[in-house]
């Protein structure tokens, strides 16, 4: 799981899902996936709207007809051109199943489809054929054949004029720009291409909509723009580029490396770059009013960018392999991608997809809690006011109470106390005055004095029905009836800082200072021990839901479990960068929470194999985190800022993975 989040934090969806795919169980196999398996396959859902299919070999070559009907692609190595039906999603067709490097392009004003293939090693003659398909009748209308290899093609914008553009063959004759009559398929004119032209894929040439300039990439890492009325070069530009692009008034000509280059194509001059790939760009496409621009890349995502401002508009996920093609719609908001491994995915570009492994509620609180329906967060701010966030990401607040001013110290956090499900709110005071406010009800419930100074409730026993405090005037801990307010026990502690926990049924309280004294009392007959848990600096600490274990952080940079039945230790987790502070467990018992700092504020470990499975990062984690009711989300208090991630429940991921497999398999 931590080289899947390797993977997933590089953009690498496919390995990330090989990782994930390796810990699904096979025949009578142990299940051992957890909370951060479910966590990382929420991460790796593709933002595309669907997926069309899956073709035999790599894409070389996508292209939309101008009603949105049909989509030819074509393909690197093998099998050659399929042409689907858009409105059935089913192939229509397939060309030149034993050619490759096809390229193809259709017509923007009939019904017609232009593709150029190389046959494959070993054909009896292996030539490079330029082909015109109609779609409408299915008939070819024309074949020519050629002799050298094809880069790239492009109709103008009338569908009267095609170009191609092909390489130098073998034996020293020069590349070609040729000028096609359409539908006639007879040459119009044809320019020379001496130098040695970059063979990658079609993204290396483009042309303007009227065919009025071509540019290609040389070999040598430099990119040419010529003039197609005379064959003239207009500008040649000292770099390299994997993906070429004009935009449609022709004036700016867009260059794809590492990163984005925008060069005016009448002086050349650079304008702008836009950074956020992180691998080498594989296709470029313009939408018509030039004002938004598709970038793919081989880091398997797909960017939008405004061209105005040069601005990152959004980020397409999903894609499993390097996204090699792309072709935009008439409807100027579907974008098609095709992949390295084959796959055809539709994207929605009319709307963001933010990606959200975290969620941040805008609150900066001093004391929140999950609700038992694990559906809302409860959160108390240093203003005084109670909100209810709810929602798919904890976005909707609600206004729930006011409880007045907030006590100014530097410890602030201490005077303020959420019972487990989040119904009443303890509050401390400087003066002695102790309060429960019952937020379901929207009113102070209680109301009470407990000596002169600083009184700090410690915790809510479990049910919320007793509440345990600690007054600095006499120094002893109370635990009184947090319904009626009498006092129903009193103790002294140990001397120091303290750390509380009650075991699940309510019976136990143990706590324990960072001198290393642990003090376990059965608070049904009132008896205390002291226990020898090795527990120097100890920090916060925690029962397991079903009561069999007990874990504790500790300043010395260490989570150390113990075993409840023996108080023998179960394992010593280690290897933290900062103290190992709150502790929490799941609530099947499978999983600890051990919080920190920085990126390793919440670490999970494997109850059963005590393996360090997951890492989620943030801020600080020493104001605690905690797991919602139902398992399926970890919240976080970072310093202040509340920070949820969320796992799906199972059966939301099996809806899903039935879903996809029917959509996959429509075609």
């Amino acid at each position: 799981m931590n080289f899947a989040k390797q993977a997933l934090d590089g953009n690498n969806f496919g390995r990330t899902l090989e990782l994930l795919d390796r810990q699904r169980p096979g025949p009578r196999q142990k299940d051992l996936r957890g909370w951060e398996w479910r966590y990382l396959w929420q991460q790796t859902r593709s933002d595309a709207l669907f997926t069309l299919c899956q073709e035999s070999g790599e894409i070389s070559s996508l292209v939309v007809s101008s009603g949105s009907r049909w989509l030819a692609v074509g393909r690197a190595r093998q099998d050659g051109l399929t042409v689907w039906n858009l409105q059935t999603r089913q192939k229509l067709v397939q060309f030149a199943t034993n050619e490759n490097d096809v390229r193809v392009a259709f017509s923007p004003t009939e019904p017609l489809l232009a593709f150029t293939s190389r046959a494959a090693k070993g054909s009896a003659k292996r030539r490079n054929t330029l082909r015109l398909w109609n779609v409408a009748t299915r008939k070819m209308v024309a074949e020519v054949p050629w002799g050298n290899r094809c880069v790239g093609l492009a109709f103008a914008k009338d569908g009267r004029t095609l170009i191609t553009s092909t390489l130098p063959t073998s034996s020293g004759k020069p590349g070609q720009l040729t000028l096609w009559q359409v539908p006639e398929g007879t040459r119009l004119a044809s320019y020379e291409v001496p130098e040695q032209v970059y063979f990658g894929n079609d993204s290396t040439f483009a042309a303007t909509p009227d065919l009025s300039l071509a540019a290609y990439a040389l070999a040598e890492g430099k990119i040419r723009v010529v003039d197609l009325h005379n064959g003239r070069e207009l500008l040649t530009a000292q770099l390299s580029g994997n993906s070429l692009a004009f935009s449609p008034d022709g004036k700016t000509m867009a260059i794809g490396a590492g990163d984005i280059r925008l060069l005016e194509v009448a002086t050349g001059k650079e304008t702008a770059r836009l950074e956020g790939h992180d691998s080498y760009i594989t296709s470029l496409v313009f939408w018509p009013d030039g004002k938004t621009m598709a970038s793919s890349s081989a880091d398997q995502s797909t960017r939008i960018w405004d061209m105005d401002t040069h601005k990152c508009l959004d980020v397409l996920r999903g894609s499993r392999r390097e996204v090699w093609r792309l072709a935009l719609l008439p409807d100027l908001k579907t974008l098609v991608s095709g992949c390295k491994d084959g796959t055809i995915d539709f994207w929605d570009t009319s709307v963001t997809h933010p990606s959200k492994p975290v969620v941040t509620i805008p609150e900066n609180a001093l004391a929140w809690h999950f609700a038992p329906d694990s559906q809302s967060v409860t959160a108390l701010n240093y203003q005084g006011q109670v909100s209810r966030w709810s929602g798919p990401d904890f976005q909707q607040k609600e206004a729930v109470m006011e409880i007045g001013a907030i006590v100014e110290d530097p410890s602030w956090g201490y005077f303020y106390r959420l019972s487990n499900d989040g119904r009443f709110l303890a509050c401390g005071s400087t003066n002695g005055v102790l309060q429960i406010w019952d937020l379901s009800r929207r009113m102070l419930s209680l109301q009470w004095t407990n000596g002169t100074g600083r009184v700090w409730p410690a915790r809510f026993l479990p049910g919320g029905d007793k509440l345990l405090t600690w007054s600095r005037n006499d120094d002893l801990l109370h635990l009184w009836d947090s319904k009626t307010g009498l006092e129903l026990q009193s103790w002294a502690r140990q001397t120091g800082g303290f750390h509380v926990a009650f075991s699940p049924d309510g019976q136990a309280c143990m706590l324990n200072n960072s001198a290393g004294e642990v003090q376990l009392r059965n608070l049904g007959d009132q008896s205390q021990t002291s226990l020898n848990l090795d527990a120097k600096e100890g920090s916060s600490t925690s029962y397991s839901p079903d009561g069999k274990l007990f874990a504790m952080g500790s300043f010395m940079n260490y989570a150390r479990v113990w075993d409840t039945a023996t108080w023998q230790p179960v394992a010593t987790l280690g290897g933290f960068l900062f103290d190992a502070r709150p502790v929490t467990f799941s609530p099947d018992s499978k999983r600890l929470a051990v919080d920190s700092d920085g990126k390793e504020a919440v670490k999970l470990f494997d109850t059963e194999s005590w393996q360090d499975v997951f890492t989620l990062e943030g801020r600080s984690g020493r104001l605690g985190s905690a797991f919602s009711p139902d398992g399926n989300a970890i919240g976080l208090n970072d310093s202040g800022r509340l920070q949820i991630w969320r796992a799906p429940p199972w059966v939301e991921i099996n809806a899903a993975e039935a879903k996809e497999k029917v959509v996959i398999q429509q075609p």
